[in-house]
């Protein structure tokens, strides 16, 4: 287990393409390490692509886990082949998906739809396994019981559906800190994964605190740096100077790996505020 943080940059990332002619591809970067309890991806859907299943290929995006899909750019048409629900979601939307959710994806926009995924790669050795023929299913794109008694079997509907659209309004919104506290949004939080965004002014510097699991953070919007209070560094020209370690995340996409237990604060040094994406796992308190 990695005991110190690190930043991760798009060019670190493990880069690959998921699919094939029969199932559609999306371009992958991985920013996952073996020992990390957190793993994140970005993939990147081209307009007027899809990617469902080759089961010639292997691909089946079925996973055996929780996971959390936050929208960066464009818009994707998210479909359950299972239950027939189909949910439009673009920039700033997110899409919770419980373990064995069935997915497949469409862009009917005109850029590429980026999605930052995240989800904790233990819970697949502990997931229960699906529901019997879940696997054998026929895809359907529709909801056909619902046809003749619509809008008025909408709650219903979302009794059954498997995947959560989760948008700034239904957020779990908390403050963090005493007198300088941060906004954070939570977008969905399980025995496994919390994931959410978190909110810095200008000129704030937040509270010290720590998580009991592996924390992910990429940077949304402005510019923030993270700062590590028990990591001290010390200059030999300068002895009994102590200085603390701080990440630096300066653009958008770039990201910063915090081990469990690891004390640190989020620094808004800037004129203007900043928003980060985060996933903790496995646990956030």
């Amino acid at each position: 287990m990695e005991s110190q943080p690190r930043k991760i940059e798009l060019g670190q990332a493990t880069t690959v393409v998921w699919g094939d002619d029969s199932a559609g591809r999306a371009s992958d970067w991985f920013y996952e390490y073996p020992d990390d309890l957190i793993h994140a991806n970005l993939f990147a859907t081209a307009p007027g692509e899809r990617w469902v299943d080759s089961e010639a290929a292997g691909f089946k995006p079925l996973y055996a886990r929780h996971e959390v899909y936050f929208v960066v750019e464009g818009s994707l048409v998210l479909s359950n082949p299972a239950t027939g629900e189909v949910h439009p979601v673009s920039a700033g939307d997110a899409v919770f998906l419980p373990t064995h959710t069935w997915h497949h994806g469409f862009n009917f926009g005109s850029t590429a739809a980026v999605i930052l995924s995240l989800w904790n790669p233990m819970l697949g050795e502990a997931a229960p396994a699906p529901a019997a023929g879940a696997e054998s299913v026929a895809a359907r794109y529709g909801q056909d019981e619902f046809l003749g008694r619509w809008p008025a079997a909408r709650a219903e509907a979302h009794a059954k559906s498997r995947m959560e659209v989760i948008r700034e309004d239904d957020y779990l919104w908390r403050l963090e800190g005493e007198r300088q506290e941060v906004l954070v949004g939570i977008v969905a939080s399980t025995a496994q994964l919390t994931a959410g965004k978190v909110y810095v002014p200008a000129a704030r510097r937040g509270a010290v605190h720590s998580h009991p699991g592996d924390e992910f953070v990429y940077l949304e919007h402005g510019a923030i740096q993270i700062e590590f209070p028990s990591l001290v560094y010390e200059r030999a020209s300068q002895p009994g100077t102590q200085y603390t370690r701080r990440i630096e995340l300066n653009a958008v996409g770039e990201c910063c790996y915090i081990p469990q237990g690891l004390e640190h604060r989020y620094a808004n040094v800037t004129g203007a505020p900043a928003r980060c994406i985060f996933g903790v796992a496995p646990h956030y308190k």
